[in-house]
């Protein structure tokens, strides 16, 4: 006579069987959720480094280097004076703020990158706290006096805080601060 299996037998390990695929699936929505934080945390440190190397790399005009320029046009071109908000380093306080809008554009390749939005920027207060419809992220540019005195290029800080999903109030979104001294 052959040895078989129960249908006891086979019920458990059929309950045991769904135990353990139902634990699974149940950890794709984590998974994926996870994923979608890691990307957005990402690309906030990509549109702040974007901050910083303009305000580090960009100089407006030849004759006045006291300004630096943070683009606020979705084109990025920086030789045209209405596409940046010119900021004047020598006479700012601690309390200067610019705030901007982002979204993220698709290439002809596919690519993703990420410009100002379009016709809203510099955006204001307000419509940084109340949220941005159409944009993806915000962001904060707080400059900060290092040393007081001296040239108007003197070593300054700048903190930029990015702030996700735009289209939501402040107390509701995600807060990632990036700091940085600009020489």
């Amino acid at each position: 006579m052959a040895s078989a299996f129960s249908l006891t037998e086979v019920v458990l390990a059929m309950g045991v069987a769904a135990v353990a695929f139902t634990s699974i699936i149940g950890l794709f929505p984590l998974g994926l959720n996870m994923s979608k934080e890691s990307y957005e945390s990402t690309q906030a440190a990509l549109i702040a480094k974007s901050i910083m190397s303009q305000l580090t790399d960009v100089q407006g005009g030849t004759n006045n280097t006291a300004f630096r320029r943070l683009m606020s046009s979705t084109t990025n071109d920086p030789t045209i004076d209405a596409n940046s908000v010119k900021i004047d380093v020598g006479s700012y306080t601690n309390s200067t703020n610019v705030y901007l809008a982002y979204t993220n554009f698709f290439g002809t390749n596919g690519e993703t990158y990420w410009r100002p939005s379009p016709g809203i920027n510099p955006i204001t207060f307000t419509n940084w706290t109340a949220g941005m419809p159409g944009s993806v992220m915000l962001a904060r540019v707080t400059f900060k006096r290092i040393f007081t005195g001296g040239s108007a290029n003197d070593i300054h800080g700048v903190e930029v805080q990015i702030d996700y999903p735009a289209n939501v109030p402040y107390t509701n979104r995600t807060h990632e601060i990036f700091s940085r001294i600009i020489h």
